[in-house]
Formats: structure tokens, C-alpha cells, sequence
């Protein structure tokens, strides 16, 4: 609750920074310092934080004991609980009369599984709560677009397309002037030091370097991008001018830490509960056996798997997007990829790869939670086998 307050407040603002969690950011070191104005007196931040914690548990503690010390009669009880039952066994006869009768089996198993898995081991509270912290992670460590990047992106838009002779030579023109510019820097700070120059004369060509820079980090990078394209245009594969710069941090992006973490923790005691009340070895002597836990418990985590793949990919692709557009999707990624295919079918591609990954490092935790059976034993080994995704 504190993580999503702080980011929904701004890490700006009064509520941001009195909040406990912001203790928790990683700042500048000195950041931990400041203070705040209390009635025109001047409070440290680290004792304002501490200070509305303390309020914070205080206020939860009465309202728990306040409402869990509700003094109910028996009578009113018995009467919700009564009218609760009744309600329940109406709609089940309801749907058992519309529905078509079915083989239950299967289905109660599964239930019981997803029982299992959420309610009773109180894994639903750990999905919620890391499900609030990708939120709250994205946001705070978005991808932040600097002017820089800004201009590289419109020169980008008045280029993208074919690569002519005369783009070409635009862009060796730029990348040579920004060069000359920034190699005769050095000469001119010298002559101003020496006093040579006069200072309106040295903070024109100061103003012109610091120009020169961002012109040659932008003709930089799309001389970068046309070898991409004649070594592509040399394998035989058509390539165009285009802004990169998304489609590149994609590609170069690496796993998620959280969604692997995630599912280890989820997952890591599966059978925890088999092994403790001794349902393994008495689901060994029936017809089927473990078959049909087993199977239950891999679709559970083929499920979840996927749905929290799919969320977690979903929220870094609109953050990157939201920093740096994914534009010109129908473009040939040979200059970045070396495969001859349209942009975003490297993007699917992508997705279905991680989205594989994800399913199988489930599926194995699953599986060495069914061989070992302890958490603490399962835990280490996919920790290693994490740091090799990732």
C-alpha cells in the first residue's frame, strides 16, 4: 500500500516524501538528510517517516481490534450464516438443472489445486503483493526519453525510409562537421584560457560544441545503422532508415528478475502439502495414482505461468513504448537481427520465446518441488538455474 501510494503521489511531492517506502528508494545518499518544515521548525525526514509509520500501525492495529471485537449475537450469526448456506445451495441447484451434467473429477481436482496453491498455502496475498511491486518497479524505473534522445527521434522520422545517396551524404556531412567541431574544442578553450579569445567569442563556440555533441551522438548512431543495412543489402536482405532506439532496448533485454522470482515462490512448495499429510505415498497404491495430481498441479502452473508472463511483458512493453515508440513495426528487422522478417513478427517471436521460458522454468520448479518436496531445498537450485535465464 505504501509502495503504490508513493508512486501514484510523485516522488516529488509532500505525500511522497513523508511516506515510509520512500526510505526504501535507492537516492542520491545525501537525499536521506533532508528535512521538513513543521510548524516553522525544521524536522529531519528519516524521524517525519518514522513518526507516520508508528501512526500508521497504530491506526490499523485499532481498527482490527475494533471490528474483529464486534460484539455479534449468536442470533444475528447464526441468521447471516444460515441465509448464506441457503443462497449457496439455491444457485447450485440452478446451475446443476441448466448446465449439462459433467464428469466432475477432473474439474474438482483442478479446484482443489487452485484451492490449494492460493487460498490455503496464502499464495493469493504473495501474487497481489508482487503484482503492486512490478507496478510500482515499472513505474519508477520507466525509460526516461532525454532531449537528446528527442532529437535523434525526429531526425530519425525525416529520414526513415530507403537509404538514398543523398542521406548518405548527409549524414557523413554532419558526422564529419560535428567532429571537426569537437577535435577544435580543445584549441579554442587553450586560446580562451590564454586569453586569445574574448569570452562572447568563446561561448559561441562553446555553444556550438555542446550542439556538435548532440549531432554527433545522432549522426552516430544512424552511421551505425546504414553499415546495418549495407551488411544486410549484402546477405540479400532489404533494410530501411528508422527510429531504433525501442526496438533495440527490446531485443537487448535480458529476463525479468520479478516474473522469474515470482515463480519460484509460487511454485516452490507445490507438493508441500502431499508430503507433509502424507498423501504420496497413499495416492501411490490407487488406480491412477499420482497421475492425475501431477497433472493438475502442471496445468495450474501452466496457467498461472502464462497469465503472469503475459502481465509482467505487457507492463515493460508499454513503458518502453511510452519512452521510445516502437514506430515503423512493418519494417524488416535484418538490420538489427539478421533474420528477414517484418518487425513485428521479431517482436512475437520474442514474446512467444519468453513467454516459453516462463512456462518451462515453471513447470521445472514445479518438478523439483515433486522430487524434494521442501521449499528450502527447492529454492537454491531454481535460484541457480534463474541466474542462468536472466
Amino acid at each position: 500500500m505504501l509502495a503504490v501510494g508513493y508512486a501514484f503521489a510523485g516522488s516529488d511531492s509532500a505525500l511522497a516524501l513523508i511516506n515510509p517506502y520512500s526510505l526504501c528508494i535507492t537516492d542520491a545518499f545525501w537525499e536521506r538528510y533532508r528535512s521538513v518544515s513543521v510548524f516553522g521548525h525544521s524536522v529531519p525526514l528519516l524521524l517525519v517517516s518514522a513518526v507516520v509509520l508508528l501512526f500508521a500501525c497504530v491506526l490499523l492495529a485499532v481498527l482490527f481490534f475494533a471490528f474483529a471485537g464486534r460484539n455479534l449475537t449468536q442470533n444475528r450469526l447464526s441468521a447471516l450464516e444460515r441465509r448464506a448456506v441457503e443462497t449457496a445451495a439455491h444457485v447450485r441447484e440452478r446451475l446443476h438443472r441448466v448446465l449439462p451434467h459433467r464428469t466432475p473429477r477432473r474439474r474438482t481436482l483442478l479446484a482443489a489445486e487452485w484451492n490449494k496453491q492460493l487460498i490455503k498455502s496464502r499464495l493469493l496475498a504473495l501474487c497481489l503483493a508482487m503484482l503492486a511491486f512490478k507496478a510500482v518497479w515499472t513505474h519508477v524505473n520507466a525509460p526516461f526519453c532525454d532531449p537528446t534522445e528527442q532529437q535523434y527521434q525526429t531526425v530519425c522520422n525525416e529520414l526513415r525510409g530507403e537509404l538514398t545517396d543523398e542521406k548518405r551524404a548527409l549524414i557523413t556531412q554532419k558526422l564529419t562537421e560535428s567532429e571537426q567541431i569537437i577535435t577544435e574544442f580543445d584549441r579554442v578553450r587553450t586560446a580562451f584560457q590564454n586569453g586569445s579569445i574574448s569570452q562572447d567569442e568563446y561561448m559561441q563556440k562553446r555553444n556550438a560544441y555542446e550542439a556538435a555533441l548532440t549531432d554527433n551522438y545522432i549522426y552516430g548512431k544512424l552511421s551505425l545503422q546504414c553499415g546495418s543495412i549495407d551488411a544486410a543489402s549484402a546477405r540479400g536482405q532489404t533494410a530501411f532508415l528508422q527510429y531504433d532506439t525501442g526496438w533495440l532496448t527490446f531485443f537487448e533485454t535480458g529476463g525479468d528478475p520479478l516474473l522469474y522470482a515470482f515463480l519460484l515462490l509460487f511454485f516452490c512448495g507445490s507438493y508441500a502439502m502431499e508430503y507433509a499429510h502424507g498423501f504420496d505415498r497413499t495416492a501411490r497404491v490407487t488406480v491412477r495414482g499420482m497421475r492425475a495430481v501431477h497433472g493438475a498441479k502442471r496445468l495450474v502452473a501452466l496457467m498461472v505461468s502464462m497469465a503472469v508472463c503475459l502481465l509482467f511483458f505487457a507492463a515493460d512493453t508499454i513503458a518502453l513504448h511510452g519512452a521510445f515508440p516502437l514506430s515503423d513495426a512493418s519494417f524488416s528487422a535484418s538490420a538489427m537481427l539478421n533474420i528477414s522478417v517484418p518487425l513485428w513478427g521479431a517482436f512475437a517471436l520474442s514474446a512467444f520465446c519468453r513467454l516459453l521460458l516462463a512456462v518451462g522454468y515453471a513447470l521445472l520448479v514445479n518438478r523439483l518441488s515433486r522430487h524434494l518436496g521442501k521449499a528450502y531445498l527447492v529454492i537454491p537450485i531454481g535460484l541457480i538455474v534463474m541466474l542462468l535465464l536472466i
